[in-house]
């Protein structure tokens, strides 16, 4: 009876072991998903940054835009100014040359 209780404990002492070796392959691998969750979650909080850059950098851009848009419209109506001008100029040349023909 002693020895079947000892062969007993020493298969529970074996099956122990393993317990623990498998739980602490779990704990490990546990870990590692965390640590790989805390990766991208650090990986998204980059690219949230990245994106946000992006927003202003565009909200920039599109101001710029806007600002090179109005200065193109004041510069073409100063030529179109200078245009009418300059087509004035050249009929009072013409009206001029006939008076003086």
């Amino acid at each position: 009876l002693l020895a079947a209780m000892a062969a007993s404990c020493s298969a529970l002492t074996h099956e122990k072991h393993q317990l623990m070796l498998q739980l602490s392959h779990f704990i490990r691998a546990a870990e590692g998903l965390v640590t790989h969750s805390d990766g991208e979650q650090q990986r998204q909080h980059e690219l949230r940054a990245d994106l946000d850059r992006c927003l202003i950098e565009r909200g920039v851009l599109v101001k710029s835009i806007a600002a090179l848009e109005v200065e193109c419209a004041d510069k073409s109506e100063a030529l179109s100014a200078a245009l009418e001008h300059n087509r004035q100029l050249i009929d009072d040349l013409k009206e001029f040359t006939q008076l003086v023909s």
